[in-house]
């Protein structure tokens, strides 16, 4: 209820000011005060700084148009840096696919070599088997030729002694120690 009266109180104040000031002679100089005053009327920035003049808005458009300028030579330099920054980027993933290509060609040489090399032991433990076979071989034959060169030999011996005693009629003995002797 005190609001509503308040109110009330108010709108009536503000009529009568508007009708003493209507019909007031000085009218045309109230008037033209408020256009001056508009005018001149401080404009208020979003932080807060007043602008009380033409000379000082003009002085602020040029500040504002330098950073404005700045600001774009900022982009313009931040633009060349993204696509510098993007070339490398693409520099490095081609680096990285060729270093996957030579890797993965390396791996292949490798499990290709690891192959042979597999090979190679196995072909080589075949021929030490061989050769094994072939000294085991070798050593018995020797030893067969050596037994039959000593079965020939004893058997010449045997001949040649019993001719020998044939011949002799039992000094076969002596010239069988002086034969053994040589």
């Amino acid at each position: 209820m005190i609001a509503i009266f308040i109110i009330l109180l108010m709108s009536v104040a503000l009529f009568i000011v508007g009708i003493l000031l209507i019909s007031s002679s000085d009218y045309e100089n109230i008037k033209t005060n408020l256009r001056n005053t508009f005018s001149e009327l401080s404009i208020q920035k979003s932080n807060c700084c007043i602008l009380s003049s033409l000379e000082d808005l003009g002085k602020k458009l040029e500040t504002l148009e330098t950073n404005l300028e700045e600001k774009r030579k900022e982009v313009e330099d931040s633009k060349s840096e993204v696509y510098e920054t993007t070339e490398k980027i693409q520099a490095l993933n081609e680096t990285s696919k060729q270093i996957k290509l030579f890797y993965t060609t390396l791996k292949n040489d490798l499990s290709s070599s690891e192959e042979d090399c597999s090979n190679l032991y196995k072909k080589i433990d075949e021929y030490r088997n061989s050769q094994m076979k072939l000294k085991k071989e070798i050593q018995r034959n020797i030893r067969y030729y050596y037994d039959l060169l000593n079965a020939i030999q004893n058997s010449r011996f045997l001949e040649k002694r019993d001719t020998l005693r044939a011949l002799q009629g039992g000094e076969g003995f002596e010239l069988e120690r002086l034969y053994k002797a040589k």
